[in-house]
């Protein structure tokens, strides 16, 4: 039993030859990775769930969402500029905690990701059968539009599928050509933002929709609209998974994580406060899953239109960064052994996890067009905040256990600031609105991962051969 805690030298965690990554990714291409990620169906969806339980303080359970997420990036940025390898939480995991942790990380991280990938698809799909309906008057057969138990008669959430297909063969075929294409639509969906920023805010803010600013749920409100609103950050931390793939990581990698998180932040406060501002409340309930379509009807403008229109091509780079994650966490796992070696092999031509990255995307593609959004986006909140909670935790044991590695960046405060980032993740994790199913799931599937790991992953480890 004693084997299930040994560790991954730091030495060894750089990328071995034959088996790394190409390094294709600047700054520039790392903070545009992170907004494409975060920047989406979390605002645009999530916003008028929430709404319910914060009222119009809506825009401070994101400041306090963004607050743990900045804890959590220090984490990341110290252990990213320290490890510059793929697989994120898990690999830092596996140099500080060993490999039983590392697996559970790694198996948890794997769940965080997918259903990323199935929430912010779904959410998608929601905004472009709406458009269909609302342009063309067209509606897709029930049976394929949605999740089974979202409507009546739904079974398969097709544009859901069809989205991951796309952009796994998008993948497949090199980071260079992702990025090339998530910059351009990432830009795209920034200026979208902006337009509706400027304009929303200029023309049609009724500053009475924001009286009472505070629901009648008060602070246990405000904080569980913050713990669903935790999704809307979640895509950031991609940058952690490019590492590898990063020109110079130890530098680059914390200045995106940092430079990424403050511009999400800030459009994300001043979305939230026109948002609500140009609908009260309850008109943005009338449609919680989406509160956008209901503002372009009560504006009825044409600038509400193009807006709809760049949103549908710009949120599926929220698609794009976490499948992209999730296939970078499956062929680091492959490549330590824990999970069969066809999934960690490159291809010849392009230099991929080819294999791994088709299997990640049919997988995720198919789940995601199974599962109703709701239960998807308490999932991902769950998931996403025990590994924040784990990477401020590896980053204090780390310190302790080798106070002179060299650090290219060091999170400061410590212990200080890891405690309270463990403090506001764990407080959160108890403040989701319907945690109890997340929870269920989240056990289940972690006792799946550890009867996968002693049946398999242990004695196929690297490090146990």
């Amino acid at each position: 039993m004693s084997s299930i805690w040994r560790k991954k030298e730091l030495v060894l965690s750089t990328a071995s030859k034959g088996v790394a990554l190409k390094k294709e990714l600047g700054l520039f291409d790392l903070v545009l990775l992170a907004l494409g990620s975060a920047i989406g169906v979390g605002i645009f969806v999530l916003t008028g769930r929430a709404s319910v339980l914060a009222g119009p303080s809506v825009s401070i359970s994101l400041l306090i969402a963004g607050l743990a997420c900045a804890l959590s990036g220090l984490a990341y940025a110290e252990f990213a500029s320290l490890v510059p390898r793929a697989g994120s939480v898990y690999t830092y995991a596996y140099v500080t905690l060993g490999e039983l942790f590392a697996w559970i990380l790694g198996w948890n991280l794997a769940l965080n990701y997918a259903v990323q990938v199935g929430t912010v698809a779904a959410g998608w799909s929601c905004y472009l059968q709406d458009f269909m309906q609302m342009a063309f008057n067209l509606k897709l057969p029930n049976f394929v539009a949605a999740a089974p138990g979202t409507n009546s008669g739904s079974f398969f959430n097709l544009p859901v599928f069809l989205l991951c297909l796309l952009l796994t063969l998008l993948l497949a075929r090199g980071i260079k050509e992702s990025k090339l294409i998530n910059n351009v639509i990432v830009l795209v969906k920034v200026g979208i933002l902006m337009l509706f920023i400027i304009v929303g805010g200029l023309c049609y803010i009724n500053f009475d929709n924001w009286q009472p600013f505070f629901s009648v749920k008060g602070w246990p409100g405000l904080f569980s609209a913050s713990a669903f609103l935790f999704l809307a950050y979640v895509g950031f931390e991609d940058v952690a998974a490019a590492v590898e793939e990063a020109k110079n990581p130890q530098r680059d990698v914390p200045r995106a994580l940092f430079i990424s998180l403050g511009i999400i932040t800030l459009l994300y406060v001043l979305m939230a406060l026109v948002m609500t501002g140009i609908l009260p409340v309850s008109e943005l309930t009338k449609n919680p899953d989406n509160p956008l379509a209901l503002i372009i009807t009560h504006t009825n403008r044409l600038w509400g239109a193009v807006l709809y229109a760049g949103l549908l091509v710009g949120i599926p780079t929220g698609v794009l960064a976490s499948l992209y994650g999730l296939t970078r966490l499956v062929f680091s796992m492959a490549r330590d052994g824990l999970l069969p070696a066809k999934l960690g092999e490159l291809h010849n031509k392009y230099k991929t996890p080819f294999k791994g990255t088709w299997f990640v995307g049919l997988l995720v593609g198919i789940l995601g067009s199974l599962t109703p959004l709701k239960n998807l986006a308490d999932l991902t909140d769950l998931s996403a905040l025990v590994a924040f909670s784990f990477v401020s935790l590896s980053v204090w044991l780390l310190r302790v256990r080798e106070p002179n590695l060299v650090r290219p960046f060091r999170m400061p405060g410590l212990p200080w600031l890891p405690i309270l980032s463990l403090i506001i993740n764990g407080y959160l994790m108890f403040s989701l609105e319907e945690g109890a199913l997340a929870w269920l799931i989240f056990v289940c599937w972690a006792v799946i991962g550890l009867a996968v790991y002693f049946s398999y992953a242990k004695k196929n480890s690297v490090l146990n051969r």
